[in-house]
C-alpha cells in the first residue's frame, strides 16, 4: 500500500491541525493532515508512533507513558504524570524540596523522593517539558550548553515558581550503571599483532621517554608497515591495558617522623593497662 496521494494534490480539499506529543522527552510537534474519505497522515514526528502500520496492528502498549507512571508514580494514584507533581510526607512536612524533570531524574528520582519523604519533606516535582519551558531554558542559559543542561533551567525556573524551600540538584561524579561494559570487546583483527605491539613495547622501555611510541604511532606503523586493516581503538586499548599492567607501584613501608601519622594504644585487661607500640 503506498502513501502517494496523487500530483493534484494542492487542488483536493483537506484539513489540519497542529499539536504537541508529550509521550516522550522529545516534545514533537506534530501536523495532522486529514483528507476527505481517506485516513490521517502525520509528520512532525521524530519517532514511528504516528505510523500507520503500527496503528492498524493494535495492542502495543505505550512504552513511553508506562515507564513515566514507574517513575513518577510514587503511590499508584496519580491519573497524569506530566504537570508538575507533589509528593508529602506522612505529618506536617519540614520543608519543601524541589527536584528537576532533567538529566539523571528520568532515573534516579524515585530513590530521592522516597529518601527526602521518609525525612519528612514534601518533595516537588517539576512538569514534563514543554515549548514554554523550552523557552525559558534557552534564554536563561547560556548559549554554550547544550539542550539537556540548558532545559535544566526552565525547570529551576518552574520550581521557583513554586515556591520551594530547597532546590535539589545533585552533583553525580560517579554512579553504578547496569551497562557499564566489564570487560573489552573482542578486536579480532588485532590478534595477530599482538606480539608486534608487546615487541614495540618493550623495546621502548630502554628508550628516552620521549622517544617511545604513542598509541597512534604505533597504529601507523602496523597499519603502513605490518598490513592492519583494523581500527586505531582497538590499538589505543590495548596499548593502555599493557602499560597500565607493567606501570610499577611503590607504598612506603617507612616514613619519615612527623610526615604520617602517629598514635599510641594502650589495653586493659584485667584491670591493668598495657601499653602497646606506636602505629
Amino acid at each position: 500500500m503506498t502513501k502517494f496521494k496523487g500530483f493534484n494534490l494542492s487542488e483536493r480539499p483537506y484539513r489540519t491541525r497542529n499539536f504537541t506529543c508529550r509521550d516522550c522527552s522529545n516534545v514533537c510537534r506534530i501536523t495532522e493532515v486529514r483528507f476527505s474519505g481517506e485516513s490521517l497522515f502525520y509528520y512532525g514526528s521524530r519517532c514511528d508512533r504516528f505510523n500507520e502500520r503500527l496503528k492498524e496492528e493494535g495492542g502495543l502498549p505505550d512504552l513511553f507513558r508506562r515507564r513515566n507512571e514507574v517513575i513518577f508514580d510514587r503511590d499508584g494514584k496519580t491519573t497524569s504524570t506530566e504537570g508538575g507533581l507533589q509528593f508529602a510526607p506522612h505529618g506536617t512536612p519540614r520543608g519543601r524540596i524541589g527536584i528537576p524533570r532533567a538529566l539523571l531524574m528520568w532515573e534516579l528520582f524515585p530513590f530521592f523522593c522516597e529518601f527526602f519523604v521518609s525525612l519528612g519533606y514534601e518533595v516537588v516535582l517539576s512538569p514534563e517539558t514543554n515549548q514554554e519551558l523550552v523557552r525559558t531554558s534557552v534564554r536563561e542559559a547560556p548559549p554554550t550548553a547544550c539542550l539537556p543542561v540548558k532545559v535544566v533551567h526552565g525547570h529551576v525556573e518552574a520550581l521557583l515558581a513554586e515556591g520551594i524551600d530547597i532546590l535539589f540538584i545533585p552533583a553525580l561524579i560517579d554512579a553504578a550503571h547496569p551497562y557499564t561494559r566489564t570487560k573489552d570487546p573482542p578486536a579480532p583483527k588485532l590478534g595477530l599483532f599482538q606480539p608486534i605491539i608487546d615487541r614495540i613495547l618493550k623495546d621502548d622501555e630502554q628508550a628516552p621517554r620521549k622517544q617511545r611510541h604513542t598509541a597512534a604511532q604505533i597504529f601507523r606503523r602496523l597499519r603502513d608497515e605490518h598490513g592492519y586493516i583494523g581500527g586505531y581503538e582497538q590499538v589505543r586499548r590495548y596499548v593502555g591495558k599493557h602499560r597500565r599492567c607493567q606501570r610499577e607501584t611503590f607504598i612506603p613501608l617507612v616514613h619519615d617522623p612527623g610526615r604520617a601519622e602517629e598514635a599510641s594504644f594502650a589495653l586493659y585487661r584485667s584491670g591493668r593497662q598495657q601499653h602497646a607500640p606506636a602505629g
